[in-house]
């Protein structure tokens, strides 16, 4: 028995010594290539882009322009703060004044020139936004000065247009409304008239020349029309004739001839009769005829409507 054990423990260790040794595994490839790997910087992410700032709206850049003129202390600085939001060949036109006052503007400088004439006469501006279309902004712009304070016209009221280009006014055309362009051309033609001369007599018949309204009884409108070679007619406002006829002219003096003619010239009126001739002339310009009867007129109805009355020119 003994030797049976011996012989399988010579025989186990004979063929654990014909094992091959272990030997160690190789390590994997991907683990050998991080070994060699460089760490790489964290890229920066670029920056973002800038935000751009919105551009002023168009109405906001014309109250910026003429806010300023709302008060009733406006100085230069004002002009130049205005100017700055015009292009240097923009146009600034005015519609609706009376001929003597100059409407266009043309270039900066035209317009700045136009702003100072201003400024002694304390003006005033009020801008309302009506509407912004495109390029083009519609306002209200009512308009003081001293000038039309005085002739109490003030304000003078109209639409005002702007046109822009690149953000700049190229363009702005004031129209005066039907209103203030009426009382305005009204005013100016009061303010420079010349004086009335004080009433007199006529040095010719050429004063007395035109279409005259006079009125019969005090009542009814009666027309009175003589022309420069004597031939005369009266006739109501419907166009009907009352009479016609001659006059001459001598030493302030208008004497009616014989030769009145007419639907209802009765013969009394075929009379001659002499009536002084007194006017009022204002510049080159008759502005009012009045006749007093010299001894008597037979024709009663001349008297109602020449004797003592105050004709006035009737404009064509």
């Amino acid at each position: 028995m003994k030797k049976h054990i011996l012989l399988w423990a010579i025989i186990v260790l004979a063929l654990s010594a014909c094992k091959p040794s272990p030997t160690a595994e190789p390590r994997p490839q991907v683990e050998q290539e991080q070994a060699t790997i460089v760490p790489q910087p964290t890229p920066t992410p670029p920056p973002p882009p800038p935000t751009s700032t919105p551009l002023p709206k168009l109405d906001e850049l014309v109250m910026a322009a003429m806010a300023g003129w709302n008060s009733d202390q406006i100085s230069p600085d004002q002009i130049e703060l205005t100017l700055s939001y015009y292009a240097d060949d923009a146009v600034f036109t005015i519609v609706g004044m009376p001929p003597q006052i100059p409407g266009e503007f043309i270039g900066r400088e035209a317009i700045q020139a136009a702003f100072e004439s201003w400024l002694p006469l304390h003006p005033r501006l009020e801008v309302k936004i009506e509407s912004v279309e495109g390029d083009t902004v519609t306002a209200t712009t009512s308009y003081w000065s001293d000038p039309t304070r005085a002739m109490k016209v003030a304000p003078l009221v109209g639409k005002d247009v702007y046109l822009f280009e690149d953000g700049k006014i190229v363009s702005e055309t004031w129209t005066l409304n039907e209103e203030s362009q009426s009382q305005f051309a009204s005013a100016m033609a009061t303010a420079t008239a010349p004086t009335p001369s004080p009433e007199g007599l006529a040095a010719s018949i050429d004063e007395l020349v035109g279409n005259w309204k006079g009125y019969w009884s005090d009542v009814t409108s009666v027309y009175f029309e003589l022309k420069d070679t004597g031939a005369y007619r009266t006739y109501f406002p419907n166009g009907d004739e009352i009479s016609k006829g001659y006059v001459t002219f001598e030493d302030g003096k208008l004497i009616y001839s014989s030769q009145a003619s007419g639907p209802t010239v009765t013969e009394a009126c075929k009379y001659p009769a002499v009536y002084e001739a007194y006017v009022v002339r204002q510049g080159d310009e008759t502005i009012q005829i009045r006749f007093v009867l010299i001894g008597e007129d037979p024709c009663i109805d001349r008297n109602e409507y020449m004797n003592g009355k105050t004709l006035t020119p009737v404009k064509p």
